[in-house]
């Protein structure tokens, strides 16, 4: 779709099976995605000619490796999977490939462009590698075991990676953020308000904002939850500022809590930095560095996923009704005329 204060269908890329996932390059120009089969596309947006067709592969007993990304990167396509890293060229062949180091399989990664570096988590271990040559260039001990549900940021702006992990002690759990420093190769643990981590992400200034519920809300189902928002110095885990809120239990309707991160410039010249998130069918916009909550806005069904322009005040979200809309994340406003009804069931947005 182009964008803008009105969407409008550009093309569509024809998949066999419906798509789990996808990625672009740092052009925006191809579009690698993912179907149900773990069967891998590489596409020229411009011309929407399918360039490449990766099938799934095997594992050493047979089953289909599950494929965690397959990012385009320049002509070629990095794909990273359950037990190994590879790269392939747009003509098929491979031309590396690399067996990620910890006793665990990977669980999640991160990329940056610029930086031009992969973060691989596994279950003792994070890894730094070369995204052209996929050389490890730091490792990092992952010292919080018997962790689950963990998400990786990357600060390109200060060289900076988060990672979230909700940790299972005995009968009891704890939410943490590690924080390492790429640059001094130091890495430090910040226990946040509630017990499960939604997510995290990085602010416009380098600090880091963190979404946490009490776990035993969140998994037992409850109608009404509770979680608070908290923005946490990046360097000493100092709380900055801490916005609490509630939401409806929107079940397998609603997509698990998104946050973005903006700053953009507006009419009168002033940068605006926000954060925004999604949860249940809401979205509610703060301001970055007060915590001042500008906004929010409801649909009528579970919100499934979220994106925002970088540029302007511009968001779009889909719902469980296969609805695309527009909104703005400053006044609140929800442009329902503009929106698109695709009978879809849309679980991603990029821009």
């Amino acid at each position: 779709y182009d964008t803008g204060n009105i969407m409008k269908m550009d093309r569509v890329l024809k998949h066999d099976l419906p798509v789990s996932d996808f990625y672009y390059d740092k052009e925006g120009t191809i579009l690698a995605s993912i179907d149900q089969s773990d069967s891998i596309y590489v596409w020229d947006l411009e011309t929407g000619e399918k360039l490449l067709q990766v099938l799934p592969s095997l594992d050493e007993n047979g089953y289909v490796e599950n494929v965690i990304a397959a990012i385009p990167f320049e002509d070629r396509l990095i794909v990273v999977e359950d037990n190994s890293i590879r790269c392939i060229s747009h003509s098929g062949k491979e031309l590396w490939k690399k067996i990620p180091e910890g006793e665990l399989s990977l669980s999640e990664c991160q990329y940056n462009f610029e930086d031009e570096i992969l973060i691989c988590q596994s279950g003792d271990l994070v890894c730094i590698h070369d995204i052209r040559t996929g050389d490890v260039l730091h490792r990092i001990p992952n010292r919080l075991e018997h962790s689950f549900s963990m998400e990786i940021e990357y600060s390109e702006k200060d060289k900076k990676c988060a990672i979230s992990h909700n940790i299972i002690k005995d009968t009891a759990s704890e939410g943490y953020v590690t924080v390492y420093d790429l640059q001094k190769r130091q890495q430090k643990d910040y226990v946040t308000q509630a017990d499960y981590i939604q997510e995290v992400v990085f602010a416009p200034d380098g600090d880091i904002v963190v979404a946490s519920s009490d776990s035993t809300e969140v998994l037992s189902g409850q109608d009404v939850c509770k979680g608070v928002l908290q923005k946490l110095n990046s360097s000493t885990g100092a709380e900055e500022w801490r916005a609490n809120y509630e939401y409806l239990y929107f079940g397998a309707e609603a997509a698990s809590l998104q946050l973005k991160s903006r700053s953009y410039r507006d009419a009168l010249n002033k940068m605006n930095p926000e954060i925004i998130m999604s949860i249940d069918n809401g979205v509610y916009s703060y301001d970055a560095i007060t915590g001042e909550e500008l906004c929010r806005l409801h649909t009528g069904t579970g919100i499934r996923s979220l994106a925002v322009a970088k540029d302007d005040y511009f968001g779009y979200i889909s719902d469980a009704a296969g609805t695309l809309h527009i909104i703005n994340t400053t006044n609140g406003t929800n442009y329902s005329g503009a929106a698109i009804e695709t009978g879809k069931d849309i679980s991603q947005l990029e821009i």
